[in-house]
């Protein structure tokens, strides 16, 4: 199995030589199954780096309801887990029906319950592009990449200063967020961020903001700032949010 999709390194804090130390974050870490099952107790970490949200891509093997919470069994090509997203009141099911043997995208955080693994979820949502599938383990290893590649500087002793905010930084104030974008990617950006709906912003509304750029280069826009970590996609691979 490829390396660059196994836990190697992930739960693991490496300080190097000591110039540098990883900060708490506020962010979305894409991760498969097999690194989500390594974690440790500390939360989320990439080489050291703090994150605070998982982004997950599996295919549903079992779905068990209650008054109170689903129970979801997400099973990719490195293992399986249990995903638990609690019920608000009122409610017997997720705004989209998920069913099983299907793949889904899901957001939440890694907990210990009864010794094993779970996921406490924020939210799922059914893939309909299967694309999505694609980026998302693109995502993955752009993370690994990032991560290794900061390492190697720290050890180096290299100026990590600038490399710090380049390296999924997502602090939650906006002009932290916004670091590093200029020109097209902070215009789209703002609209983004500014749409103000759970849905989020689709490519369409974006272009209807912007008719001097492209569809398709709003497109490639979006794709690099998911890979960078500044926006994510909602409902469908079509639509966006902040990642704050």
């Amino acid at each position: 199995m490829d390396e660059s999709f196994t836990g190697g390194g992930f739960s693991t804090t490496q300080g190097g030589s000591g110039t540098a130390s990883a900060e708490s974050k506020e962010g979305v870490a894409p991760l498969v199954i097999k690194q989500i099952l390594q974690l440790g107790d500390d939360g989320i970490k990439i080489f050291g780096f703090s994150y605070g949200v998982i982004s997950l891509v599996a295919i549903v093997r079992s779905v068990e309801h209650t008054s109170t919470r689903i129970m979801y069994k997400l099973e990719d090509h490195t293992g399986s887990i249990d995903a638990l997203l609690w019920l608000e009141d009122g409610k017997t099911e997720t705004k989209e029906p998920i069913e099983m043997n299907t793949y889904v995208q899901v957001y939440g955080m890694a907990r210990s319950h009864n010794g094993s693994k779970v996921i406490m979820l924020f939210k799922i949502m059914p893939i309909k592009n299967a694309n999505a599938i694609t980026t998302h383990l693109l995502e993955v290893m752009h993370a690994r990449f990032q991560a290794e590649q900061f390492l190697r500087m720290i050890q180096n002793g290299g100026d990590t200063t600038s490399s710090t905010k380049d390296f999924m930084d997502v602090d939650t104030s906006s002009s932290n967020l916004a670091n590093g974008l200029k020109g097209k990617q902070l215009l789209v950006y703002q609209a983004i961020k500014n749409h103000g709906t759970d849905e989020g912003i689709s490519l369409q509304q974006i272009h209807q903001k912007f008719k001097h750029i492209p569809l398709p280069e709003i497109r490639q826009i979006t794709e690099a700032m998911s890979l960078e970590g500044h926006i994510y996609s909602s409902i469908d691979t079509e639509h966006f949010l902040p990642t704050e």
